[in-house]
């Protein structure tokens, strides 16, 4: 029972970090965009 837990709070705690790497990486994508549309203007 406990081994069922501690598994799914694992896949929890990953589902997480892959969504905050994903966001950062938008996050850095859009300021690069944002960057690159001010130079070529």
């Amino acid at each position: 029972m406990t081994n069922i837990i501690f598994l799914t709070n694992k896949i929890v705690e990953d589902a997480y970090c892959q969504t905050f790497v994903t966001l950062i990486n938008v996050a850095i994508m859009l300021l690069v965009i944002k960057q690159l549309s001010h130079n070529t203007r």
